[in-house]
């Protein structure tokens, strides 16, 4: 996860500063959209992992165990991020549309390494296979079960996120103006987030109506995702029509 961060604001810095954009700010909207992302996918995790009962019950006798004893869910990084990012335009006078593209091309890069983490961590684990893909892990400290050949569902994710990456850099290179990148990665994350739970192993991510809450979560990713796709492409086409008359 580390890796992931360095390079997208490593990434986010290098564009900004093609870009001209002023380099402070850019380091604020930066490091709020990493802090409050970091808390966002904390907060969601411990939502997830125990009820307002068990939470409350752990505050008056284990705090930090709310900590230790839990993960970060990439969706709660999301959610919380690009709102904080946002506000942080605003409060130092920037249009967040201006750093959009920029910032959403990099969250896939950042999210690939993340998931290469998880593969070597043994988090995030797959189901149970019998293809040649399974990977067996045999270190207890491990999160995954071991002994048990296990769908390598993180690389998976890692290289679809990869895929998203370029497929963004190439439109943040080739049309920056129209940005779409937002919704454009929105449909496809979600998308993709959405089957990737079906070959996941882990129970621990909450289910509700026969769906994992990632699951709920990325069907509104995609309608958003297409809401917003759908509203600035007849912006689009409005302003060409506007120019042709």
């Amino acid at each position: 996860m580390a890796a992931g961060i360095v390079f997208a604001v490593i990434f986010i810095f290098a564009f900004c500063g093609r870009q001209g954009f002023k380099a402070e700010n850019t380091a604020i909207i930066t490091l709020s959209a990493v802090i409050f992302g970091l808390v966002g996918a904390k907060l969601l995790s411990i939502f997830t992992l125990f009820s307002p009962s068990e939470i409350k019950g752990i505050l008056f006798s284990a705090p930090l165990s709310l900590l230790t004893e839990s993960g970060l869910v990439f969706y709660g990084g999301l959610i919380a991020g690009i709102p904080a990012a946002y506000i942080a335009a605003r409060k130092v006078n920037e249009k967040i549309g201006i750093y959009e593209n920029i910032f959403i091309t990099a969250l896939p890069a950042a999210h690939a390494f993340g998931r290469i983490g998880c593969f070597f961590a043994g988090c995030c684990y797959g189901c149970k296979t019998s293809l040649p893909v399974g990977v067996i892990y045999t270190d207890p400290i491990s999160d995954a079960p071991t002994d048990i050949p296990l769908f390598p569902i993180q690389l998976f994710e890692a290289g679809y996120n990869a895929f998203i990456f370029f497929i963004l850099l190439a439109m943040l290179i080739k049309i920056p103006e129209k940005k779409l990148n937002l919704p454009i990665y929105f449909i496809c994350y979600g998308t993709e987030r959405f089957f990737a739970e079906m070959f996941r192993g882990d129970d621990i991510r909450g289910f509700y109506f026969g769906l994992s809450a990632s699951q709920w979560i990325s069907i509104a990713v995609v309608f958003f995702g297409i809401a917003i796709l759908t509203v600035r492409l007849l912006k689009l086409r409005h302003c060409q029509e506007s120019v042709r008359k």
